[in-house]
Protein backbone atom coordinates (compact mmCIF):
# COMPACT_ATOMS: atom_id res chain seq x y z
CA UNK A 1 0.00 0.00 0.00
CA UNK A 2 1.37 3.35 -0.99
CA UNK A 3 1.71 5.99 1.67
CA UNK A 4 3.96 8.64 0.21
CA UNK A 5 4.56 11.43 2.70
CA UNK A 6 3.01 14.89 2.32
CA UNK A 7 4.83 17.27 -0.02
CA UNK A 8 4.50 21.01 -0.71
CA UNK A 9 6.15 22.65 -3.72
CA UNK A 10 7.04 26.30 -4.28
CA UNK A 11 4.90 28.55 -6.48
CA UNK A 12 5.07 27.45 -10.11
CA UNK A 13 3.94 28.66 -13.50
CA UNK A 14 1.35 26.22 -14.93
CA UNK A 15 0.14 25.41 -18.42
CA UNK A 16 -0.76 22.60 -20.81
CA UNK A 17 2.79 21.94 -22.10
CA UNK A 18 6.41 22.55 -21.20
CA UNK A 19 6.60 24.99 -24.12
CA UNK A 20 3.81 27.15 -22.72
CA UNK A 21 5.36 27.19 -19.27
CA UNK A 22 8.96 27.84 -20.25
CA UNK A 23 7.98 30.55 -22.73
CA UNK A 24 5.74 32.10 -20.07
CA UNK A 25 2.75 32.06 -22.35
CA UNK A 26 -0.15 34.38 -21.58
CA UNK A 27 -2.33 31.30 -21.05
CA UNK A 28 -0.24 30.17 -18.06
CA UNK A 29 -1.22 30.69 -14.43
CA UNK A 30 0.67 30.74 -11.13
CA UNK A 31 -0.22 28.11 -8.56
CA UNK A 32 1.00 25.89 -5.74
CA UNK A 33 0.90 22.08 -6.02
CA UNK A 34 0.87 19.88 -2.95
CA UNK A 35 0.08 16.45 -1.60
CA UNK A 36 -1.76 16.93 1.68
CA UNK A 37 -4.66 15.34 3.59
CA UNK A 38 -4.81 12.42 1.18
CA UNK A 39 -5.29 14.69 -1.85
CA UNK A 40 -3.23 16.09 -4.70
CA UNK A 41 -4.27 19.69 -5.30
CA UNK A 42 -3.23 22.72 -7.29
CA UNK A 43 -4.21 26.08 -5.80
CA UNK A 44 -4.43 28.88 -8.38
CA UNK A 45 -5.10 32.04 -6.33
CA UNK A 46 -5.52 34.40 -9.31
CA UNK A 47 -6.66 32.72 -12.48
CA UNK A 48 -8.20 29.62 -14.01
CA UNK A 49 -6.78 26.78 -16.11
CA UNK A 50 -9.67 24.33 -16.42
CA UNK A 51 -13.33 24.88 -17.20
CA UNK A 52 -16.05 23.68 -14.85
CA UNK A 53 -19.77 24.25 -14.50
CA UNK A 54 -19.40 27.10 -12.04
CA UNK A 55 -21.06 30.48 -12.53
CA UNK A 56 -17.67 32.07 -13.16
CA UNK A 57 -16.77 29.70 -15.97
CA UNK A 58 -20.12 30.15 -17.66
CA UNK A 59 -19.95 33.93 -17.31
CA UNK A 60 -16.40 34.25 -18.56
CA UNK A 61 -17.00 32.00 -21.54
CA UNK A 62 -13.64 30.26 -21.07
CA UNK A 63 -12.80 27.68 -23.72
CA UNK A 64 -10.20 25.74 -21.72
CA UNK A 65 -10.66 21.96 -21.41
CA UNK A 66 -12.67 20.54 -18.49
CA UNK A 67 -9.87 18.18 -17.59
CA UNK A 68 -6.31 17.42 -18.65
CA UNK A 69 -4.30 14.23 -18.76
CA UNK A 70 -1.37 16.34 -17.53
CA UNK A 71 -0.81 19.91 -16.37
CA UNK A 72 2.79 21.13 -16.49
CA UNK A 73 4.51 23.41 -13.99
CA UNK A 74 7.93 24.96 -13.30
CA UNK A 75 8.63 26.09 -9.72
CA UNK A 76 10.56 29.05 -8.40
CA UNK A 77 13.29 26.70 -7.13
CA UNK A 78 13.74 24.79 -10.37
CA UNK A 79 11.43 21.75 -10.14
CA UNK A 80 9.62 20.50 -13.22
CA UNK A 81 6.17 19.23 -12.20
CA UNK A 82 3.40 17.30 -13.92
CA UNK A 83 -0.09 16.79 -12.46
CA UNK A 84 -1.80 13.62 -13.72
CA UNK A 85 -5.56 13.46 -14.45
CA UNK A 86 -6.23 17.06 -13.46
CA UNK A 87 -9.82 18.23 -13.00
CA UNK A 88 -11.31 21.45 -11.64
CA UNK A 89 -12.51 21.18 -8.04
CA UNK A 90 -14.12 24.60 -7.99
CA UNK A 91 -13.74 28.22 -9.05
CA UNK A 92 -14.74 31.54 -7.61
CA UNK A 93 -13.77 35.15 -7.17
CA UNK A 94 -11.58 36.35 -4.33
CA UNK A 95 -12.49 39.91 -5.24
CA UNK A 96 -14.46 41.47 -8.12
CA UNK A 97 -12.83 40.36 -11.34
CA UNK A 98 -10.16 38.22 -9.63
CA UNK A 99 -10.95 34.51 -10.15
CA UNK A 100 -9.35 31.59 -8.34
CA UNK A 101 -9.45 27.83 -8.92
CA UNK A 102 -8.73 24.58 -7.11
CA UNK A 103 -7.61 21.62 -9.19
CA UNK A 104 -7.60 17.99 -8.07
CA UNK A 105 -5.25 15.39 -9.56
CA UNK A 106 -4.21 11.79 -8.94
CA UNK A 107 -0.42 12.22 -8.86
CA UNK A 108 2.41 14.76 -8.81
CA UNK A 109 5.50 13.88 -10.82
CA UNK A 110 8.60 15.97 -10.10
CA UNK A 111 12.10 16.15 -11.54
CA UNK A 112 15.01 18.55 -11.85
CA UNK A 113 14.86 18.34 -15.64
CA UNK A 114 12.11 18.25 -18.23
CA UNK A 115 10.53 14.84 -18.76
CA UNK A 116 7.68 13.17 -20.57
CA UNK A 117 5.18 12.12 -17.86
CA UNK A 118 3.59 9.52 -20.15
CA UNK A 119 6.93 7.82 -20.83
CA UNK A 120 7.56 4.29 -19.62
CA UNK A 121 9.61 3.25 -16.60
CA UNK A 122 12.99 1.53 -16.78
CA UNK A 123 13.67 1.33 -13.05
CA UNK A 124 12.00 2.20 -9.75
CA UNK A 125 13.63 3.00 -6.41
CA UNK A 126 11.19 2.21 -3.61
CA UNK A 127 11.56 3.30 0.01
CA UNK A 128 9.32 1.54 2.52
CA UNK A 129 8.94 1.34 6.29
CA UNK A 130 10.69 -1.61 7.92
CA UNK A 131 12.78 -2.68 4.91
CA UNK A 132 16.08 -1.74 6.59
CA UNK A 133 15.15 -3.57 9.79
CA UNK A 134 13.93 -6.58 7.81
CA UNK A 135 17.16 -6.83 5.80
CA UNK A 136 19.27 -6.05 8.90
CA UNK A 137 22.65 -6.15 7.15
CA UNK A 138 24.73 -2.98 7.16
CA UNK A 139 27.18 -2.40 4.28
CA UNK A 140 29.67 -0.59 6.49
CA UNK A 141 31.45 -0.70 9.81
CA UNK A 142 32.20 2.38 11.90
CA UNK A 143 34.69 2.76 14.74
CA UNK A 144 37.08 5.23 16.30
CA UNK A 145 40.42 5.05 18.10
CA UNK A 146 43.08 7.28 19.67
CA UNK A 147 46.18 8.05 17.64
CA UNK A 148 48.86 10.49 18.72
CA UNK A 149 46.57 12.29 21.16
CA UNK A 150 43.72 12.64 18.70
CA UNK A 151 40.62 10.65 17.98
CA UNK A 152 40.40 9.05 14.54
CA UNK A 153 36.96 8.17 13.15
CA UNK A 154 36.67 5.61 10.38
CA UNK A 155 33.82 4.44 8.19
CA UNK A 156 34.74 1.30 6.28
CA UNK A 157 32.57 0.08 3.42
CA UNK A 158 32.22 -3.62 2.87
CA UNK A 159 32.49 -5.34 -0.48
CA UNK A 160 29.82 -4.95 -3.16
CA UNK A 161 28.19 -8.27 -2.35
CA UNK A 162 27.44 -7.08 1.17
CA UNK A 163 26.08 -3.79 -0.13
CA UNK A 164 23.54 -5.14 -2.58
CA UNK A 165 21.57 -8.37 -2.64
CA UNK A 166 19.42 -9.70 -5.47
CA UNK A 167 16.15 -10.92 -3.95
CA UNK A 168 14.37 -12.06 -7.08
CA UNK A 169 14.85 -12.28 -10.85
CA UNK A 170 12.44 -13.19 -13.63
CA UNK A 171 12.01 -12.50 -17.34
CA UNK A 172 10.26 -9.17 -16.63
CA UNK A 173 12.31 -7.57 -13.85
CA UNK A 174 14.85 -7.91 -11.05
CA UNK A 175 14.38 -6.86 -7.42
CA UNK A 176 17.40 -6.13 -5.27
CA UNK A 177 18.22 -4.42 -2.00
CA UNK A 178 20.44 -1.35 -2.29
CA UNK A 179 21.71 0.99 0.40
CA UNK A 180 21.51 4.74 0.80
CA UNK A 181 24.17 6.14 3.15
CA UNK A 182 24.85 9.70 4.21
CA UNK A 183 27.57 10.80 6.63
CA UNK A 184 27.69 14.03 8.58
CA UNK A 185 30.94 16.05 8.77
CA UNK A 186 33.37 14.92 11.47
CA UNK A 187 33.59 17.24 14.44
CA UNK A 188 34.69 17.03 18.06
CA UNK A 189 31.65 14.91 18.85
CA UNK A 190 32.35 12.39 16.11
CA UNK A 191 30.13 11.86 13.09
CA UNK A 192 26.67 10.55 12.29
CA UNK A 193 25.77 7.96 9.64
CA UNK A 194 22.26 7.66 8.21
CA UNK A 195 21.55 4.35 6.53
CA UNK A 196 18.44 3.22 4.69
CA UNK A 197 17.57 0.27 2.46
CA UNK A 198 15.90 0.68 -0.92
CA UNK A 199 14.09 -1.86 -3.04
CA UNK A 200 15.33 -1.38 -6.59
CA UNK A 201 13.11 -2.86 -9.31
CA UNK A 202 14.87 -2.93 -12.68
CA UNK A 203 12.63 -3.88 -15.63
CA UNK A 204 14.06 -5.88 -18.52
CA UNK A 205 11.88 -3.87 -20.91
CA UNK A 206 10.28 -0.50 -20.08
CA UNK A 207 6.76 -0.68 -18.60
CA UNK A 208 3.93 1.76 -17.89
CA UNK A 209 3.98 3.44 -14.49
CA UNK A 210 0.78 1.62 -13.51
CA UNK A 211 2.47 -1.72 -14.16
CA UNK A 212 5.49 -0.66 -12.12
CA UNK A 213 3.22 0.50 -9.30
CA UNK A 214 1.42 -2.86 -9.21
CA UNK A 215 4.74 -4.68 -8.83
CA UNK A 216 5.86 -2.30 -6.08
CA UNK A 217 2.66 -2.71 -4.08
CA UNK A 218 2.73 -6.50 -4.38
CA UNK A 219 6.33 -6.56 -3.15
CA UNK A 220 5.53 -4.22 -0.24
CA UNK A 221 2.66 -6.57 0.72
CA UNK A 222 5.19 -9.42 0.85
CA UNK A 223 7.46 -7.37 3.13
CA UNK A 224 4.39 -6.52 5.28
CA UNK A 225 3.77 -10.22 5.84
CA UNK A 226 7.39 -10.69 6.84
CA UNK A 227 7.67 -7.73 9.23
CA UNK A 228 4.22 -8.03 10.85
CA UNK A 229 3.08 -4.46 10.13
CA UNK A 230 2.21 -2.30 7.13
CA UNK A 231 5.44 -1.79 5.17
CA UNK A 232 4.12 1.44 3.70
CA UNK A 233 5.83 2.90 0.66
CA UNK A 234 7.15 6.32 1.66
CA UNK A 235 9.05 7.40 -1.43
CA UNK A 236 9.20 6.46 -5.12
CA UNK A 237 11.83 7.43 -7.70
CA UNK A 238 11.45 6.50 -11.35
CA UNK A 239 14.10 6.22 -14.03
CA UNK A 240 12.06 6.80 -17.19
CA UNK A 241 12.87 6.34 -20.86
CA UNK A 242 14.57 9.44 -22.22
CA UNK A 243 14.88 11.04 -18.78
CA UNK A 244 18.16 12.57 -17.60
CA UNK A 245 17.17 12.89 -13.91
CA UNK A 246 15.10 10.80 -11.47
CA UNK A 247 11.36 11.44 -11.49
CA UNK A 248 9.73 11.47 -8.05
CA UNK A 249 6.13 10.32 -7.66
CA UNK A 250 3.76 11.76 -5.03
CA UNK A 251 0.37 10.08 -4.79
CA UNK A 252 -2.54 10.06 -2.32
CA UNK A 253 -2.31 7.33 0.26
CA UNK A 254 -4.30 5.19 2.63
CA UNK A 255 -3.14 6.14 6.10
CA UNK A 256 -1.61 3.36 8.09
CA UNK A 257 0.07 3.23 11.48
CA UNK A 258 3.80 3.71 11.59
CA UNK A 259 5.57 0.85 13.34
CA UNK A 260 6.82 1.38 16.87
CA UNK A 261 10.43 0.82 17.82
CA UNK A 262 9.30 -2.35 19.56
CA UNK A 263 7.70 -3.66 16.37
CA UNK A 264 10.85 -2.86 14.42
CA UNK A 265 12.90 -4.78 16.96
CA UNK A 266 10.56 -7.82 17.00
CA UNK A 267 10.06 -8.60 13.32
CA UNK A 268 8.73 -12.19 12.93
CA UNK A 269 10.38 -13.14 9.63
CA UNK A 270 13.66 -11.39 8.86
CA UNK A 271 15.68 -11.70 5.69
CA UNK A 272 18.15 -14.03 7.39
CA UNK A 273 15.27 -16.41 8.22
CA UNK A 274 14.25 -16.57 4.56
CA UNK A 275 17.60 -16.06 2.80
CA UNK A 276 17.99 -19.65 1.63
CA UNK A 277 14.64 -19.63 -0.21
CA UNK A 278 13.81 -15.91 -0.56
CA UNK A 279 13.58 -16.01 -4.35
CA UNK A 280 11.11 -18.93 -4.31
CA UNK A 281 8.92 -17.21 -1.69
CA UNK A 282 8.79 -13.94 -3.62
CA UNK A 283 8.10 -15.89 -6.83
CA UNK A 284 5.07 -17.58 -5.28
CA UNK A 285 3.78 -14.32 -3.83
CA UNK A 286 4.22 -12.11 -6.90
CA UNK A 287 2.85 -14.64 -9.36
CA UNK A 288 -0.12 -15.88 -7.36
CA UNK A 289 -3.52 -16.01 -9.01
CA UNK A 290 -6.25 -13.43 -8.44
CA UNK A 291 -7.91 -15.50 -5.71
CA UNK A 292 -4.73 -15.56 -3.63
CA UNK A 293 -4.08 -11.85 -4.26
CA UNK A 294 -7.58 -11.00 -2.98
CA UNK A 295 -6.96 -13.09 0.15
CA UNK A 296 -3.61 -11.40 0.75
CA UNK A 297 -4.99 -7.88 0.21
CA UNK A 298 -7.88 -8.37 2.64
CA UNK A 299 -5.60 -10.04 5.18
CA UNK A 300 -3.04 -7.22 4.99
CA UNK A 301 -5.81 -4.64 5.30
CA UNK A 302 -7.23 -6.19 8.47
CA UNK A 303 -3.86 -7.00 10.03
CA UNK A 304 -1.82 -3.91 9.34
CA UNK A 305 -4.15 -0.93 9.15
CA UNK A 306 -5.73 1.03 11.96
CA UNK A 307 -9.33 0.75 10.81
CA UNK A 308 -11.63 1.64 13.70
CA UNK A 309 -13.95 -1.24 12.92
CA UNK A 310 -16.56 -2.54 15.36
CA UNK A 311 -15.49 -5.95 16.62
CA UNK A 312 -18.32 -7.81 14.86
CA UNK A 313 -17.40 -6.27 11.50
CA UNK A 314 -13.72 -7.10 11.98
CA UNK A 315 -14.73 -10.67 12.81
CA UNK A 316 -16.84 -10.80 9.64
CA UNK A 317 -13.85 -9.60 7.61
CA UNK A 318 -11.56 -12.15 9.27
CA UNK A 319 -14.13 -14.86 8.50
CA UNK A 320 -14.11 -13.85 4.84
CA UNK A 321 -10.34 -14.28 4.75
CA UNK A 322 -10.59 -17.67 6.47
CA UNK A 323 -13.37 -18.94 4.19
CA UNK A 324 -11.64 -17.72 1.03
CA UNK A 325 -8.42 -19.35 2.19
CA UNK A 326 -10.25 -22.63 2.88
CA UNK A 327 -11.43 -22.72 -0.75
CA UNK A 328 -8.06 -21.74 -2.26
CA UNK A 329 -7.02 -24.56 -4.64
CA UNK A 330 -9.44 -26.86 -2.78
CA UNK A 331 -11.67 -29.56 -4.23
CA UNK A 332 -15.13 -28.10 -3.64
CA UNK A 333 -17.03 -31.31 -4.43
CA UNK A 334 -18.56 -33.11 -1.46
CA UNK A 335 -18.71 -36.38 -3.41
CA UNK A 336 -17.01 -37.69 -6.57
CA UNK A 337 -19.04 -36.57 -9.58
CA UNK A 338 -20.08 -40.13 -10.56
CA UNK A 339 -21.15 -41.03 -7.04
CA UNK A 340 -23.15 -37.82 -6.70
CA UNK A 341 -24.92 -38.50 -10.00
CA UNK A 342 -25.80 -42.03 -8.91
CA UNK A 343 -27.30 -40.79 -5.65
CA UNK A 344 -29.33 -38.13 -7.45
CA UNK A 345 -30.72 -40.75 -9.83
CA UNK A 346 -31.63 -43.03 -6.90
CA UNK A 347 -33.36 -40.16 -5.07
CA UNK A 348 -35.35 -39.29 -8.19
CA UNK A 349 -36.55 -42.89 -8.38
CA UNK A 350 -37.72 -42.67 -4.78
CA UNK A 351 -39.41 -39.31 -5.36
CA UNK A 352 -41.36 -40.82 -8.30
CA UNK A 353 -43.06 -43.16 -5.84
CA UNK A 354 -44.59 -40.20 -3.99
CA UNK A 355 -48.20 -39.84 -5.14
CA UNK A 356 -48.69 -36.30 -3.85
CA UNK A 357 -47.39 -34.21 -6.79
CA UNK A 358 -46.85 -31.06 -4.74
CA UNK A 359 -44.92 -33.00 -2.10
CA UNK A 360 -42.89 -34.69 -4.84
CA UNK A 361 -41.99 -31.36 -6.40
CA UNK A 362 -41.03 -29.94 -2.99
CA UNK A 363 -38.83 -32.97 -2.24
CA UNK A 364 -36.98 -32.79 -5.58
CA UNK A 365 -36.15 -29.14 -5.00
CA UNK A 366 -34.30 -30.18 -1.86
CA UNK A 367 -31.77 -32.46 -3.50
CA UNK A 368 -28.52 -31.11 -2.03
CA UNK A 369 -25.83 -29.63 -4.23
CA UNK A 370 -22.45 -31.29 -4.54
CA UNK A 371 -20.52 -28.64 -2.63
CA UNK A 372 -18.82 -29.16 0.71
CA UNK A 373 -20.16 -27.35 3.74
CA UNK A 374 -18.09 -24.68 5.46
CA UNK A 375 -17.38 -26.94 8.42
CA UNK A 376 -15.70 -29.48 6.16
CA UNK A 377 -13.77 -26.75 4.31
CA UNK A 378 -12.39 -25.46 7.62
CA UNK A 379 -11.43 -28.92 8.86
CA UNK A 380 -9.52 -29.60 5.63
CA UNK A 381 -7.78 -26.21 5.82
CA UNK A 382 -6.62 -26.88 9.38
CA UNK A 383 -5.38 -30.30 8.31
CA UNK A 384 -3.58 -28.81 5.29
CA UNK A 385 -1.66 -26.54 7.66
CA UNK A 386 -1.49 -29.10 10.44
CA UNK A 387 1.87 -28.07 11.90
CA UNK A 388 0.59 -24.53 12.43
CA UNK A 389 -2.91 -25.49 13.59
CA UNK A 390 -1.61 -28.17 16.00
CA UNK A 391 0.59 -25.55 17.63
CA UNK A 392 -1.87 -22.64 17.57
CA UNK A 393 -5.26 -24.43 17.84
CA UNK A 394 -4.86 -27.81 19.55
CA UNK A 395 -8.64 -28.28 19.87
CA UNK A 396 -9.62 -27.95 16.22
CA UNK A 397 -13.19 -29.15 16.78
CA UNK A 398 -13.89 -26.46 19.38
CA UNK A 399 -12.40 -23.79 17.12
CA UNK A 400 -14.46 -24.87 14.10
CA UNK A 401 -17.65 -24.99 16.18
CA UNK A 402 -17.05 -21.50 17.60
CA UNK A 403 -16.17 -20.12 14.17
CA UNK A 404 -19.27 -21.58 12.44
CA UNK A 405 -21.64 -20.53 15.24
CA UNK A 406 -20.24 -17.00 15.43
CA UNK A 407 -20.06 -16.55 11.68
CA UNK A 408 -23.69 -17.60 11.18
CA UNK A 409 -24.91 -15.24 13.90
CA UNK A 410 -22.93 -12.13 12.92
CA UNK A 411 -23.67 -12.64 9.23
CA UNK A 412 -27.43 -13.15 9.64
CA UNK A 413 -28.19 -11.78 13.14
CA UNK A 414 -30.34 -14.78 13.90
CA UNK A 415 -29.89 -17.45 16.59
CA UNK A 416 -26.97 -16.42 18.76
CA UNK A 417 -26.54 -19.93 20.18
CA UNK A 418 -22.86 -20.87 19.95
CA UNK A 419 -21.75 -17.33 19.03
CA UNK A 420 -18.75 -15.81 20.81
CA UNK A 421 -19.00 -12.36 22.35
CA UNK A 422 -16.84 -9.83 24.18
CA UNK A 423 -13.25 -10.77 24.97
CA UNK A 424 -13.65 -14.28 23.57
CA UNK A 425 -14.80 -12.89 20.22
CA UNK A 426 -11.93 -10.39 20.21
CA UNK A 427 -9.20 -12.96 20.77
CA UNK A 428 -10.87 -15.47 18.45
CA UNK A 429 -10.87 -12.82 15.69
CA UNK A 430 -7.21 -11.97 16.28
CA UNK A 431 -6.44 -15.70 16.30
CA UNK A 432 -8.24 -16.25 12.99
CA UNK A 433 -6.16 -13.49 11.41
CA UNK A 434 -2.98 -14.93 12.94
CA UNK A 435 -3.73 -18.40 11.58
CA UNK A 436 -4.49 -16.91 8.15
CA UNK A 437 -1.25 -14.92 8.34
CA UNK A 438 0.70 -18.10 9.06
CA UNK A 439 -1.15 -20.12 6.41
CA UNK A 440 -0.68 -17.50 3.68
CA UNK A 441 3.00 -17.21 4.57
CA UNK A 442 3.35 -21.00 4.39
CA UNK A 443 1.66 -20.98 0.97
CA UNK A 444 4.27 -18.40 -0.04
CA UNK A 445 6.97 -21.02 0.59
CA UNK A 446 8.05 -20.22 4.16
CA UNK A 447 8.55 -23.38 6.29
CA UNK A 448 6.10 -23.78 9.17
CA UNK A 449 8.98 -24.09 11.67
CA UNK A 450 10.29 -20.69 10.58
CA UNK A 451 6.80 -19.16 10.84
CA UNK A 452 6.17 -20.52 14.34
CA UNK A 453 9.58 -19.39 15.51
CA UNK A 454 8.92 -15.91 14.13
CA UNK A 455 5.54 -15.66 15.87
CA UNK A 456 7.16 -16.65 19.15
CA UNK A 457 9.71 -13.85 18.70
CA UNK A 458 7.03 -11.21 18.08
CA UNK A 459 5.52 -9.80 21.27
CA UNK A 460 2.14 -8.91 19.73
CA UNK A 461 1.76 -12.09 17.69
CA UNK A 462 2.96 -14.35 20.51
CA UNK A 463 0.35 -12.79 22.84
CA UNK A 464 -2.40 -13.65 20.37
CA UNK A 465 -1.02 -17.19 20.09
CA UNK A 466 -1.10 -17.54 23.88
CA UNK A 467 -4.72 -16.36 24.02
CA UNK A 468 -5.72 -18.83 21.29
CA UNK A 469 -4.20 -21.66 23.28
CA UNK A 470 -6.23 -20.53 26.29
CA UNK A 471 -9.41 -20.68 24.20
CA UNK A 472 -8.65 -23.89 22.30
CA UNK A 473 -5.81 -25.50 24.17
CA UNK A 474 -7.61 -28.61 25.40
CA UNK A 475 -8.53 -31.40 23.04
Amino acid sequence: MIRVEDKHFKTALWGFSWKEVLEESSTCEQGIAKLEDNRVTLDIPFGQLLTDNSFYSLRSGTINPEEAEYLYGFTQDGWYLALANARSAGTGESSPGAPYQYVHATEILASKDRFDPSEQVKEAQVYMLGLREWYEKAPYSAHHYRDDRKTVYELNMKDGKAQNAVLYECDQYMIKICHHITQSPVDAGGFHVDHDCIAQIAFREPVARKTAETTMVRFSDFISLCVGFDAQITRIEYDIVGGSMPVFSYVPFVVGVKPTQWQLAMIPLRYQDLESHISESIELWLNANEHFIDIGNLLCSLLFNSWKLPLDLKFTGASQVLESLSKYKADTSALPKEQYQQRCERLNELYDTIEDQELQRWAKERIPGNTKGQRRFLKELLEKHSAISDWLIPNRAAFVGAQIGSRNYYAHRHNSKGALKGAQLYWHTEGVLLFCYAAVTELAGVPSTTIISGIRESSSLSRTAAKMKELYGTK
